[in-house]
């Protein structure tokens, strides 16, 4: 088993902005659930992980900001037929990838109400391979894509030092789809999600007391 793993963090600042960048990379191999005592897999199996991230905030002035995120994330790893000896399968491998964008703005027109509106895309596409090779006759190819937009709105009123207001609306919309082909023993099968896009809409209001005091309450309503 052999595992190595490599994280770099930046943070600071220019002029009015504040920034933040991290980075990693997650490497395994060498896992096998087979005995080798009995009759050990020759593949060894892995994963393997990147990720970067990044966030800056900057101050347009002392009522306005904006932020902005964003976060990616590729992995790769090795599959099997089946668990155990005598499973292995060196060309059946699966992929994934995930991203997410988000921008803030931020504006406190008055000492008591502050406003945000936030819009953010996060997305996934995920990828499982398998041709037909010496340890397999199976073929499996499959792919799932989907995407989901979302956007906030939330107005925040301090009533006094220990209570605070939330009133905001949010929308969600997520695009999907899916399609895999296999091919084995049992014969051909196709299997194809068409693109769908539900969409989703809500209001809600909330309240948090206690904000400075030990004791802290906070209820909400959402329609």
């Amino acid at each position: 088993f052999d595992a190595k793993k490599l994280e770099a963090h930046s943070r600071g600042r220019f002029k009015s902005m504040t920034y933040s960048l991290s980075g990693g990379l997650e490497k395994a191999q060498g896992i096998s659930v087979a005995n080798s005592n009995v009759n050990p897999n020759a593949e060894k199996d892995g994963h393997e992980r990147k990720t970067f991230q990044a966030y800056t905030k900057t101050e347009l002035s002392q009522k306005l900001s904006t932020s902005f995120t964003s976060r990616i994330t590729e992995a790769k790893m090795d599959l099997d037929r089946d668990g155990g000896p005598g499973q292995d399968d060196p060309n059946y491998t699966g992929s994934e990838r995930q991203y997410m964008a988000k921008g803030s703005l931020y504006y406190i027109p008055l000492d008591f109400y502050e406003t945000e509106l936030a819009l953010s895309r996060s997305g996934t596409k995920r990828e499982f391979q398998n041709k037909i090779d010496s340890s397999s006759i199976e073929v499996n190819d499959s792919i799932y894509r989907g995407v989901l937009d979302k956007a906030t709105w939330l107005n925040h009123f301090k009533i006094k030092e220990s209570a605070v207001v939330t009133i905001g609306g949010e929308f969600e919309k997520e695009t999907a789809s899916a399609n895999a082909h296999y091919d084995g023993v049992f014969g051909p099968s196709d299997f194809i999600t068409p693109e769908k896009s539900p969409g989703t809409k809500s209001a809600f209001v909330s309240t948090h007391l206690g904000e400075d005091s030990p004791f802290k309450a906070s209820l909400g309503l959402r329609a």
